[in-house]
């Protein structure tokens, strides 16, 4: 398996250096024919170009892929015409799609369902439906918040025992699968297919006019020397909202984003020790100094901080530094007058490792454990992703950038940045199972505690308890699907 993953990744750099090869060529001119030639009766002759798809096994299956899938995530537009108006994000979605269906002789039909709260039930009873029937899907993609759920009552496939599947190819997003496999199995991951993923993730837009004006320290120079750091971003908005007319503020945040300096800050509610082993990590030193800090701007608001409200809405306005939107926010500022970038949420401190990002929501993908060709399902699903990550992620890119790409690099820079730190906490994923332990921000903003260790030494028990008592069906897992076919 090792052997095979290796072979992989050198396919792929092959792909982008053959890519980079041809276009660095195909501005020469032809040789005169007069000239001399290069004897070539030796060379190998290379008669076709690497295509990304080339380590995936040759089939031809001639079938209808069936997929259930969240609308608000997955991008389902399969019927998109060749003519007519579409924008560049259709065409490269209608692209990715024709590559599979070339390739594999596939053709996509999918069964789309709302994947907010409102339609929770219904997808959960339309995934138990299909599996009591025989699976009429070759594939679903529920959202994380209840579609993980369904693995502790063992109605998928361990992804692990399918060799095509490939999760250190980058189309995977590793924040995700890495968290999800547990005791050496891997139910649902998550992947470049999912385009909701990209776009709901979290990030801070600055006003860059603002820091010219205030005379502010540059964001990207700040990252570029390893100082972008939580401490320094609150500095700058508290600076901002001293300093500036009335009417502007320092950082705009809600409950959701306020909780993403959680993660930002290096702090898991649920984390692996050295030996792989989950246990409880909620509280620390750092999370009581975060709790302290937030405590003086969550559930208020000051020229420093507006908390509430719609900052993604607010921010073209021009009268915020700082505000917390998600990826899919940039499109909306297609008219703002004044120059703006995008941050990744900054460290706790510049001797942490790595830059740590949250998504607001997405999906995942899974095979049911009555799915009835699966290596079928594995081969398409890893086609879907690794296509849609060639040619859809950078044509999303492309339009939130709104054509600033070449004139702002530092942005579009700062957006891969975004995408590759993207982290899902074992606690945050099975929060539900786990008693709520991946709330951080309610209980500020509730104003109960005057420190977070006041109640944390409350509920640490109860805690504790949910994972061992997750941990115990957990293990059971493999006996219900082999148990229920």
């Amino acid at each position: 398996m090792e052997g095979m993953r290796m072979k992989r990744k050198l396919l792929t750099g092959g792909l982008c250096i053959c890519l980079l090869g041809a276009n660095l060529l195909s501005g020469c001119k032809s040789r005169d024919d007069n000239l001399t030639q290069p004897d070539t009766s030796q060379a190998t002759v290379i008669t076709k170009e690497p295509d990304l798809l080339d380590y995936l096994p040759e089939r031809a299956y001639d079938a209808t892929f069936e997929m259930l899938v969240r609308l608000q995530d997955v991008d389902a537009n399969y019927t998109v015409s060749k003519e007519g108006d579409k924008t560049e994000i259709d065409s490269a979605v209608f692209s990715a799609y024709s590559r599979v269906s070339d390739r594999f002789g596939i053709s996509f039909h999918f069964t789309g369902l709302d994947g907010y709260s409102s339609g929770q039930t219904q997808f959960i009873n339309t995934i138990l439906s299909d599996i009591q029937a025989g699976g009429n899907y070759d594939a679903i993609a529920p959202s994380y918040y209840f579609g993980v759920p369904l693995v502790i009552q063992g109605c998928y496939l361990d992804l692990n025992r399918l060799p095509v599947f490939d999760f250190s190819n980058p189309w995977w997003y590793s924040g995700f699968n890495d968290t999800m496999e547990l005791q050496g199995a891997i139910y649902t991951c998550a992947g470049a297919f999912d385009t909701g993923h990209l776009k709901n993730t979290y990030a801070l837009a600055f006003n860059e006019s603002m820091v010219n004006q205030y005379s502010l320290s540059n964001p990207y120079e700040l990252y570029q020397n390893n100082e972008w750091t939580f401490d320094r971003m609150l500095s700058m908005a508290e600076e901002e909202g001293n300093i500036s007319e009335t009417g502007t503020v320092g950082l705009a945040i809600t409950r959701k984003s306020a909780d993403c300096f959680f993660q930002a800050s290096g702090l898991r509610f649920v984390d692996k020790d050295s030996s792989g082993a989950l246990k409880v990590t909620k509280y620390s030193d750092r999370a009581e100094a975060l709790y302290q800090t937030l405590s003086r701007y969550i559930g208020k608001s000051s020229e420093v901080c507006k908390y509430g409200g719609r900052p993604d809405i607010e921010f073209p306005e021009g009268k915020t530094l700082f505000s917390a939107i998600t990826i899919g926010n940039l499109v909306n500022f297609k008219n703002v007058e004044f120059q703006y970038g995008v941050m990744v949420y900054p460290k706790y401190h510049s001797e942490q490792k790595g830059y740590f990002s949250t998504t607001a929501g997405s999906s995942v993908f899974a095979l049911t454990k009555v799915t009835r060709d699966p290596e079928k399902s594995a081969v398409i699903l890893e086609a879907l992703n690794a296509c849609f990550y060639d040619q859809v992620t950078p044509a999303i890119f492309r339009t939130v950038l709104q054509g600033r790409i070449s004139k702002k690099p530092e942005m579009a820079a700062m957006l891969e940045v975004i995408r590759d730190s993207v982290y899902y906490d074992f606690g945050f994923v099975w929060n539900a199972s786990l008693g709520n332990i991946a709330n951080f921000t309610s209980f500020i903003e509730a104003g109960s505690y005057e420190a977070m260790s006041t109640w944390y030494d409350a509920v640490e028990g109860g805690y504790k308890k949910k994972l061992s008592e997750f941990l115990t069906l957990y293990a059971k897992i493999p006996e219900k699907i082999s148990g229920n076919h």
